[in-house]
């Protein structure tokens, strides 16, 4: 709940000072004075009744403010800064697409504000001693959008659908980890693993990717159903108006939310998605209070705050931070003395200076501080700023300067393609700032914008040499997903294949003790770091803007999750 002021007005003590008539004494009486009036706690009158020695002390009932509670009605703006390229979790892993169908669809479990995982469609679950068996039992009585119940079957057939490898979405990396997921009776899900597999339930939490989907609903609809979805989360798909906005419904039969929210149906009628791709044009929009939601960068906080129009909260991203992708495949960004050197050419200090104004840490390691397994020792361990011992390195991977100061082998100057995302200003600061940067190590770096669904496809694809990125992960198992080379055509951006860095991922999955399982995740975090597999810049820190109209939210700094399950629109 964001603060409220609110006046309260001050406990009034009356006295009622009365001459006393002359003559004799009359004899003692209580008298009882009514008072009718509002008071926002208990007070005592006190009341000195003329002509008597007593004190009569009086008690009033206090009567509380009269206060508005939640409310139905009302349309949620929600700035998207990208149109999603499908609302089918299995085939889409952009974060577009995810901030549309976390409100679609619901997960078997949830992440409550503390970090703790808590019943959603699965009323409990159990894990088998070996850690090899994970039994999931459904609640009753929960419907999809179009009228036909939930069952186990639909489970089942939703992860067996999202492991398929000609399903690019999110959910396929993490379920490779499971061999079989099967449907014991209509409300009871068996998952079958060929080893543990730590990070499972953090999966299952995500209700966007990892959402139950109908098996009739997607069968029914074909290829349409990426643009017509049909889940059972608290809000329905309504429409779709390509470049402009997408538009869900309340979904009134909704009575299945998580143990920490109201149950029953949400309170806005509607969330509306502006697609808003230019940050111009979002600010332009809260500055005119024309949205209820919205990313904002710290360049643009203070304007924003200046409006007094909504309450920002600051956000430390979980996952990679913006980082320098590397094509590692592809020469000469195969030799890991060129990466070291590019990781040393970076002045990481002047980003968070220039571009971030200060609200940013340098990052000198694949995961940002607030990453659930995130190691400290990567501060030590990165590769700081230092241009003599860049250019040592460029030379023993046998570089010379040439007459204009640029690096070259075998006569050809070296050059690369720095691919950013369209519209993504902070990126593209980013990349000149590299760009000047690279420049001064004798390295020239042409920069190109695509916009957000060619790139992802380009450096899934492998078909780049550097590119700007982030993603967005709660767990260090994201480490696993970008680095393993199993996930070569999913999100091993990298291209990565180094048979001693699979073995240290394989045993981040598959420790179940915490504390060894961390040893792991320190020793992936360090050989990543020092095999300069990318070039980590920034911990952003960045605000999300919620308009003063919105009551009821709630912002998580354990998981860094507004949670708007009881938030409704106010007057």
């Amino acid at each position: 709940m964001k603060p409220r002021s609110i006046g309260l007005l001050s406990a009034l003590v009356v006295l009622s000072l009365l001459a006393a008539a002359c003559g004799p004494t009359p004899t003692p009486q209580v008298v009882e004075k009514e008072v009718t009036r509002v008071v926002p706690e208990k007070v005592v009158e006190t009341v000195i009744v003329a002509g008597t020695p007593q004190v009569v002390e009086k008690v009033i009932t206090a009567t509380p403010e009269p206060t508005a509670g939640p409310v139905m009605g009302g349309t949620f703006i929600y700035v998207l800064p990208g149109e999603p390229d499908s609302l089918d979790p299995h085939k889409t892993a952009r974060t577009d697409a995810y901030n549309v169908m976390r409100y679609l669809h619901c997960s078997l479990l949830v992440q409550d504000p503390e970090g703790n995982y808590v019943p959603y469609l699965a009323e409990s679950w159990e894990m088998s001693e070996d850690g090899l068996t994970w039994t999931f039992h459904l609640r009753k009585g929960v419907t999809f959008h179009d009228g036909t119940p939930l069952t186990a079957q639909d489970v089942a057939w939703t992860y067996t659908r999202a492991k398929d490898p000609a399903n690019p979405g999110a959910a396929g990396a993490s379920l490779a980890a499971v061999d079989s997921i099967e449907a014991t009776d209509d409300s009871t899900v068996v998952m079958h693993l060929p080893q543990p597999f730590f990070p499972l339930l953090t999966s299952l939490s995500d209700p966007a990717f990892f959402g139950i989907l109908s098996q009739k609903a997607v069968e029914a609809a074909g290829d349409d159903y990426g643009r017509q979805p049909v889940g059972c989360g608290p809000y329905k798909f309504k429409e779709w108006v390509t470049g402009e906005k997408i538009v869900l419904e309340r979904n009134p039969d909704f009575n299945w939310g998580p143990p920490y929210a109201h149950q029953g149906p949400w309170y806005f009628d509607q969330i509306e998605y502006r697609i808003i791709p230019e940050t111009t044009t979002q600010v332009v929009s809260m500055e005119a209070g024309e949205v209820d939601f919205g990313a904002v960068a710290p360049s643009d906080e203070e304007t924003i705050r200046q409006t007094g129009l909504f309450t920002l909260y600051p956000i430390v991203y979980p996952g990679t931070g913006p980082h320098l992708q590397f094509n590692n495949s592809k020469p000469p960004l195969d030799d890991v003395r060129v990466r070291q050197a590019l990781n040393m050419a970076i002045d990481r200090d002047v980003l968070v200076k220039v571009v971030m104004q200060g609200q940013a840490t340098a990052q000198y390691g694949p995961l940002s501080a607030s990453t659930i397994g995130y190691w400290p020792g990567v501060e030590y361990v990165g590769y700081k700023y230092n241009l003599d011992k860049a250019r040592a390195l460029m030379q023993e991977a046998g570089y010379t300067v040439n007459a204009a100061g640029m690096l070259e082998k075998d006569g050809q100057p070296l050059k690369f393609t720095l691919k950013t995302m369209a519209g993504e200003e902070t990126w593209l600061k980013i990349a000149e700032i590299l760009q000047e940067q690279f420049k001064a190590l004798g390295v020239e770096v042409q920069l190109e914008q695509q916009e957000a669904g060619a790139l992802v496809a380009d450096e899934i694809s492998g078909n780049y040499e550097m590119g700007m990125m982030q993603v967005g992960w709660t767990d260090a198992d994201i480490l696993y997903q970008m680095y393993h080379s199993s996930m070569i055509g999913a999100l091993n951006l990298g291209q990565v294949k180094d048979p001693k860095l699979d073995e240290i991922l394989t045993k981040t999955r598959t420790t179940l003790d915490p504390k060894l399982r961390q040893q792991w995740v320190d020793d992936a975090q360090r050989y990543i770091t020092e095999q300069a597999l990318m070039a980590p810049l920034l911990s952003m820190v960045s605000y999300w803007a919620v308009n003063n109209r919105v009551e009821g939210e709630l912002f998580s700094t354990k998981i860094y999750q507004l949670f708007l399950d009881d938030a409704y629109l106010v007057k």
